[in-house]
């Protein structure tokens, strides 16, 4: 009967001695396990104890056996034992850890490392880990043998894993043992790059285009406000910003056409009107929120300061003190007690937007 080393969760091959026992009288045999040692701390095995070979199954620590033969001639008092050699069953208990967490990067940039908890067990732990686009087939990453692993620059979609392996040398028999293991699967989703496009209109009181190619338009990132590029427009008054991450983005123009019979004073007026919710937005609407004083309720409404604003900044070219913001046409407005927020403009993984917001004088159809 030799060694054995298992796996956490199979079974050990059955035990079989190499030379039958023999003798002058009737053999009964009882097998004996101990998980203390090699040398104590045995008890009889009372299931299936009593034959010549011994399945140990699964088992779940190291179990060291032997088995006790008797001898007894007829009917004789005097009986005869002797005892087998020690086995010992070693048993390797590999907790593999796991893996974290689930990713989304943009198109060619390098993901955060994947970090992993070190396995456990009694055994050398080596590690492995591998790659697959479909979740289903995996391949080994090459130079990828840390606990942790950082992969490069990403162009789809990929699902990583870790492969542990711990493995037993027995000091008392020369013999070695492996088991292995794998974790769970984080996902990297990339998103492809996309774009920001529009056109800016830009019409006077009798409905005459004055867009050119002199409207500067700027891309900022709304989590930061990080100006992400700035544009022209050409002689239409289309933008656009390619090439980029799937994010929220606002978009800021800035023209030097004249304001001459645009918005005037019958426009900053007709912001009072507004005053009633609900409401329907047929043209363009100032937020007052963004010039309002956080916390004083006469300032978060649309009331005649807001009108103030308009002129102070569009009829006598004084400096605002915030900035105007528009609602889509067809948006409803349900509240006045505070003001709602006004859309950013979001880029949808998978959507090209085309977006556009006229300086536009309130009594012309709303434009984009």
């Amino acid at each position: 009967m030799a060694d054995q080393i298992v796996c956490s969760g199979s079974a050990a091959n059955p035990l079989i001695s190499g030379i039958a026992a023999s003798g002058d009288g009737n053999l009964v045999f009882q097998w004996q396990q101990s998980i203390t040692d090699a040398t104590s701390g045995f008890t009889n095995i009372l299931t299936g104890g009593n034959s010549a070979t011994y399945n140990p199954g699964i088992l779940t620590q190291d179990t060291w056996f032997r088995r006790v033969v008797t001898s007894a001639i007829n009917s004789d008092p005097v009986t005869c034992s002797a005892i087998t050699n020690t086995v010992a069953i070693t048993v390797n208990n590999l907790i593999v850890g796991t893996i974290a967490a689930n990713q989304t990067i943009c198109y060619g940039t390098t993901p955060a490392q994947i970090q992993g908890t070190a396995a456990l067990g009694a055994g050398s732990m080596t590690y492995v880990w591998q790659s697959s686009l479909d979740n289903v087939n995996f391949t080994d990453i090459p130079n990828s043998n840390d606990v942790n692993y950082t992969p490069g620059n990403l162009t789809q979609s990929t699902w990583f894993r870790r492969v542990v392996t711990s493995t037993i040398t027995l000091n008392f028999y020369p013999y070695q043992g492996s088991c292995t293991a794998t974790s769970n699967t984080v996902k990297i989703t990339v998103n492809p790059l996309q774009k920001i496009s529009g056109i800016f209109t830009y019409y006077n009181v009798a409905n005459t285009l004055l867009t050119g190619g002199d409207i500067s338009v700027t891309l900022i990132r709304a989590a930061d406000g990080m100006p992400m590029g700035v544009t022209t427009t050409n002689s239409s008054g289309y933008y656009e910003f390619a090439n980029l991450c799937p994010d929220m983005y606002n978009i800021v123009a800035t023209s030097t056409h004249a304001t001459t019979s645009a918005v005037n004073s019958t426009d900053a007026a007709q912001v009072n009107y507004y005053g009633t919710a609900p409401y329907t937005i047929e043209k363009v609407r100032f937020h007052a929120g963004d010039v309002g004083t956080p916390g004083v309720f006469s300032d978060l409404t649309i009331n005649a300061s807001d009108a103030m604003r308009i002129q102070k900044y569009f009829i006598h070219d004084l400096i605002f003190d915030n900035t105007w913001s528009f609602w889509k046409a067809g948006d409803v407005i349900n509240t006045t007690s505070t003001t709602e927020n006004y859309p950013s403009v979001i880029l949808v993984p998978g959507i090209n937007l085309l977006f556009g917001n006229p300086v536009n004088s309130i009594n012309i159809p709303f434009l984009s």
